[in-house]
């Protein structure tokens, strides 16, 4: 008997370990909740694929102040988010990633930090 289909029904193909957007997104989310932040929502944009292209791997992130500074807890839940190290993250680190643009984020050296261990 072969073995179950994994994905409980989730529409599209599977993609390997590492290359899944939403699960970018959703690493963010997890941890700005562990330790007690807002979701900024520029990240939260920049993190989302275009509705036409859901699963296309997102290879750059681009964030400025539009919707206020990201800051050093901001950084530092974006870059475990991308390192896929935090609590309860799923997907390991995200390997599609060529670049990230932060502009006028505010991201102090806590924020510097976590930017040089990725």
């Amino acid at each position: 008997m072969p073995p179950k289909k994994q994905g409980g029904g989730k529409a599209g193909p599977e993609l390997p370990e590492g290359e899944d957007p939403a699960l970018l997104i959703s690493n963010y989310q997890k941890y700005t909740k562990v330790i007690g932040i807002a979701v900024n929502t520029g990240v939260a944009r920049a993190l989302t694929p275009p509705e036409e292209e859901p699963d296309k791997p997102m290879d750059q992130i681009l964030i400025d102040d539009e919707f206020g500074p990201l800051g050093p807890g901001g950084t530092r839940a974006l870059m475990t988010a991308v390192m896929g190290s935090g609590p309860g993250m799923k997907g390991g680190p995200y390997k599609k990633l060529k670049s990230i643009r932060l502009w006028r984020c505010h991201c102090g050296d806590d924020g510097d930090a976590a930017i040089a261990e990725v």
